[in-house]
């Protein structure tokens, strides 16, 4: 059972008429990790502190954890494309070298009879390496991933209406994010907070509509934003890839394969 159904479980027990400790225990909650975790303990704490339904809170958070799961999906493939063309094009040069072998062009015997062959052979594969580290950097870098504080708005919704004064919601949620997190809520998610209370004033609409629409909002631009970002991805591996296979393929299999020819001449 993963964690998004040890949520769905609780949430279920929790329908059920059981008590959050209860539908804890049965749902084995404690061992929830990743990000998922910590919002759920974000959470818990908070329901427990300010007095809010855990029921609803809990069923708001397995919400966001299947609107997460899904576009977590979607990066996957969007990831998968680029990762998959740099591995293919990195063993393009030693697949040549083989075939060459298969043909009958005596591109593998040639490594063992020809010192140039094999000095040539050693510096396609430095270039390989060196393609590779660059590429992985680059896919590690576009993967990479900052903390989503948009669940302070939401924690900030709820414990709004569980009846706290905004300052006094704000505060008790910039303290257990600290806590729960180990770091601050970012500069951007406090921007927020205080854009909404001041929309909410200004138009009289109700605060906590007004943050949960942002918090969709804002995760909905994160998640564009890393696509874009793998898309792009694949554009820039051809920098690398280019740089570093094109040689590999001439050193790995052309020289070795031009000298057997030459050597039979």
């Amino acid at each position: 059972m993963n964690d998004r159904e040890k949520l769905a479980r609780l949430n279920a027990l929790l329908a059920a008429g059981l008590s959050l400790k209860a539908a804890e225990r049965a749902s084995e909650t404690a061992t929830i990790g990743g990000v998922l975790g910590r919002q759920y303990r974000l959470i818990r704490e908070l329901c427990l502190s300010c007095g809010a339904a855990p029921a609803l809170a809990m069923a708001e958070l397995q919400a966001i954890a299947v609107g997460q799961a899904e576009a977590d999906a979607r990066l996957g493939l969007a990831a998968a494309m680029p990762k998959s063309s740099a591995k293919l094009v990195q063993w393009l040069p030693l697949a040549a070298l083989l075939l060459g072998q298969v043909c009958g062009l005596g591109s593998l015997e040639v490594l063992f009879s020809s010192a140039l062959a094999a000095i040539s052979c050693v510096v396609g594969i430095v270039f390989l390496l060196l393609a590779n580290i660059a590429s992985t950097r680059m896919i590690a870098k576009a993967q990479m991933v900052q903390v989503d504080h948009s669940i302070a708005l939401d924690a900030f919704a709820m414990s709004l209406r569980a009846g706290l004064s905004p300052a006094i919601a704000r505060e008790k949620i910039l303290q257990t994010f600290r806590k729960v997190f180990e770091t601050e809520v970012s500069v951007d998610a406090k921007d927020e907070i205080a854009r909404v209370i001041s929309l909410s004033e200004t138009t009289g609409a109700p605060i906590e509509k007004l943050l949960r629409a942002r918090a969709i909002e804002i995760r909905f631009n994160l998640h564009q934003v890393l696509l874009q970002r793998f898309e792009r991805l694949s554009v820039r591996l051809l920098i690398p890839l280019a740089i570093f296979v094109l040689p590999a393929f001439v050193f790995i299999s052309v020289v070795p394969i031009s000298i057997s020819l030459l050597s039979k001449t």
